[in-house]
């Protein structure tokens, strides 16, 4: 979708937290960039010429913010799970 994402070729080959810190300032989202374009390997960086589908800036924080409340809804019940199962064992 044009409205949240945009496309960037990549002139040379560009490690992806090099590609993070140039598109959000960051290294640590690299991780956001491989997902996104299905990257299988994140340390192959023969990348030069490639096309990259980038989340806006403006969608950076939603985004993220929507991950954390995923994750932490599986935590909570993983230790929901992981306390029956204790429980039960106990027995």
């Amino acid at each position: 979708n044009s409205n949240i994402f945009y496309n960037m070729v990549l002139q040379e080959n560009t490690p992806f937290p090099v590609l993070s810190y140039n598109v959000y300032g960051t290294t640590y989202l690299w991780w956001l960039i491989c997902i996104l374009n299905d990257v299988k390997n994140p340390f192959d960086v023969n990348n030069s010429g490639k096309t990259f589908k980038i989340l806006k800036k403006e969608y950076l924080k939603p985004v993220l913010d929507q991950i954390k409340q995923q994750l932490q809804w599986e935590m909570i019940q993983f230790l929901i799970m992981l306390k029956m199962v204790i429980k039960n064992f106990s027995m």
